[in-house]
């Protein structure tokens, strides 16, 4: 008898670049879908915001060759270019294609569209995804082949870019929430309106909002730990304590997707965590687990020991959470002027590992090329430290300024710098939580009402016109989830509400778009076809503020609309609301023309979404945008390109080990 010489098997090693650039590539497809099914109503030629008003001067050099030769129209070109986006990043996202000259490709197109999109984007998630796409082109793509798996990486150093990115994406957010001195995230109750003041909350925000104080405070503080030091962590050439942030990183992520709304942002923050979590024998320290865990212990216990403290108040003899304003964290002058000395010791710590080691000329002109990106991503941060003026920030930063801002290649970033929404506490009202002023919530928004023309002049019946999907409207109506797509129109009336009406036209050419019944921008909307017009159209603003709990905290808060015990758990009221005052006086469909007028406005729907109705659109591509357009109103399309992605990475047959062994041995002879 023969004894058995079966080979043992050993599952295919798990290529964190193939990952990072297929999740990039899903990212894209999202993003150019959202894009794609909001046009006809948001930017087209019949819609809110034509991109022919911004066209010419944003892309002049794309306007003369194309439009101005009369080649294709605006309309047809924008959706054009969102098909190709979402053709190539399903390409990514499969595995197909990772060619870095794919990303460049997509990176320019998306530009192209952030640019002329007017008021509907340039949110700081776009210019993220921009940066993002045009560091993973230049630094962690492969170029030699299709497939990443099949390209070893030019350098030991290719993906600290992509790691900086994320420390400045989470640094900056973290560090421009205490320089704006407001009282909310100096007092650590920001959660404590968060929730019902973010721009489109999610369904689990009315229960979030119910939390105890102690716990939403508890929250801001270790949002502000994330952001600020544990972000530092992440630049660390030590495996585990960089994972340690990526950790955490994820899970505020997975947090602010639970509640909120924020499209594909998110989901690209938790993305650049891959490069993060790899790891690299050739640049990290080998330094012991054990060794390594006390660092992070003794880190950990003296950051957010020097940041807050937990005292009893001594109004109520609660205990609550309390922010260290004398920190050296949280003191700008003392930390932010030595992020250019970081990055110089980044650039030439990487350099010199990936010279030492390298054994040919591409690698260095890789690392050099790496430098450069880094050193570059390092300017925005003088926008957070305008007092750290230095050599680095007067030459290199004002040649980046010049050349990389106008096409969104190098940002800055802070999101939630200040919180919306905080009401005025009345005069004598009781202390709120731990003897700090009660968390009053007054979160502006505006409501439309319309008149319809009927036989009977005499009489104006004024009607609240219900014609927005996502945003706060009925206060009946729970939070919907819709991200990761992007409603531009409900976004935009958060922050229009911020303001007033001269500083919105858009809001005003929706209006008018209303009145004329207008196809596209009512399919965006959702709104129904009541089969008459409107005559007249007024806007009035509203504070709202989620009901609440019957708790012993939400029965100190003045003015609060507290629900019965038995309609806590599935309240029939979500939202309470008070009318503050007019927002827009009635108006006519004469004097909304007039206004758009006088702003550039030439408003003229079609009352057709099929693109095959634009004059200039080619033929060959014009019926099956129609179908794809037909088929992916929602989820359809998005959804097929996620389960592909979903998969790739499915476990692939397992290898022999023997067959395994004889490879890497034989790589190593050659």
């Amino acid at each position: 008898m023969t004894k058995s010489t079966a080979s043992p098997t050993v599952a295919p090693p798990f290529h964190h670049r193939a990952f990072f650039l297929q999740s990039l590539g899903a990212i894209h497809v999202i993003a150019f879908w959202s894009y794609y099914v909001q046009f006809p109503g948001l930017l087209s030629s019949s819609g809110i915001e034509p991109v022919q008003r911004t066209f010419h001067y944003t892309v002049p050099w794309l306007y003369q060759r194309l439009i101005a030769s009369g080649t294709i129209d605006e309309d047809a070109l924008c959706e054009l270019f969102a098909l190709t986006g979402m053709g190539i990043g399903a390409l990514i996202a499969t595995g197909v294609c990772e060619h870095g000259l794919s990303l460049g490709i997509i990176a320019a197109i998306y530009s192209v569209l952030v640019r002329t999109g007017g008021v509907f984007y340039h949110f700081q998630w776009d210019t993220l995804l921009l940066e993002t796409t045009a560091i993973a082109c230049l630094t962690y793509a492969p170029w030699t082949r299709l497939r990443s798996s099949l390209e070893e990486l030019s350098s030991p150093i290719a993906p600290m870019p992509l790691r900086f990115l994320l420390f400045k994406l989470m640094y900056m957010s973290g560090v421009v929430k205490l320089q704006a001195r407001c009282p909310t995230w100096e007092n650590l109750t920001a959660l404590e309106y968060h929730f019902a003041t973010q721009c489109l909350p999610g369904p689990l925000a009315w229960y979030a909002h119910q939390l105890p104080p102690i716990l939403l405070r508890l929250g801001v503080a270790l949002t502000l730990w994330i952001e600020i030091p544990a972000a530092v962590l992440l630049l660390l050439p030590l495996k585990r304590m960089r994972r340690f942030s990526v950790i955490l990183q994820v899970a505020l992520q997975v947090m602010i997707i639970c509640t909120g709304n924020y499209n594909f942002f998110n989901l690209l923050t938790i993305a650049l965590c891959i490069p993060v979590w790899e790891g690299n024998t050739e640049t990290d320290i080998p330094l012991r687990p054990a060794l390594q865990s006390a660092i992070l212990s003794v880190f950990t216990i003296a950051s957010a020991s020097s940041m807050f403290r937990i005292e009893r108040a001594r109004q109520d003899q609660r205990w609550n959470i309390v922010l260290f304003r004398d920190s050296n964290w949280l003191q700008p002058q003392l930390v932010l002027p030595h992020i250019p000395y970081c990055t110089i010791f980044l650039l030439l710590g990487g350099f010199t590992v990936s010279f030492l080691r390298s054994k040919s000329v591409t690698r260095v002109l890789h690392a050099i090329v790496c430098m450069l990106v880094i050193g570059m991503m390092a300017v925005p941060f003088s926008q957070i430290s305008p007092n750290s003026y230095s050599y680095f920030y007067s030459t290199f930063g004002s040649f980046v300024t010049k050349h990389a801002r106008p096409y969104l290649l190098v940002n800055g970033y802070g999101l939630f710098r200040r919180m919306t929404g905080v009401g005025q506490v009345p005069y004598g009202a009781r202390p709120g939580w731990a003897g700090l002023s009660p968390s009053i919530v007054e979160r502006p928004e505006i409501a439309l009402e319309g008149v319809y023309i009927s036989t009977d002049e005499t009489t104006e019946s004024w009607e609240e016109l219900t014609v927005f999907r996502w945003k706060p409207g009925k206060v009946s109506d729970m939070p919907w989830q819709v991200a990761p797509h992007q409603p531009g129109l409900d976004w935009q009336m958060w922050f229009a509400a911020l303001g007033n009406i001269d500083h919105n036209p858009w809001l005003v050419s929706f209006l008018q778009e209303l009145i004329d019944g207008c196809r596209p921008v009512l399919d965006l909307v959702g709104a129904e076809y009541p089969g008459k017009k409107l005559k007249k159209v007024r806007a009035k603003l509203y504070y709202i503020d989620f009901t609440r709990m019957n708790t012993t905290w939400a029965r100190t808060i003045p003015g609060a609309e507290i629900l019965s015990d038995k309609a806590s758990v599935f309240p029939s009221i979500v939202w309470a609301r008070k009318r503050r005052r007019e927002y827009l006086r009635p108006v006519c469909e004469a004097e909304l023309s007039g206004y758009l007028s006088s702003q550039g406005y030439s408003l003229f729907c079609k009352n057709t979404t099929n693109p095959c109705d634009h004059i200039k659109t080619p033929r060959f591509w014009c019926i099956a945008a129609h179908v794809i357009r037909a088929s992916t109103v929602y989820l359809l399309f998005p959804l097929g390109v996620v389960l592909a992605f979903l998969i790739r990475l499915t476990p692939q047959r397992k290898v022999p080990l023997a067959w395994t062994t004889r490879k890497i041995s034989k790589s190593k002879k050659d």
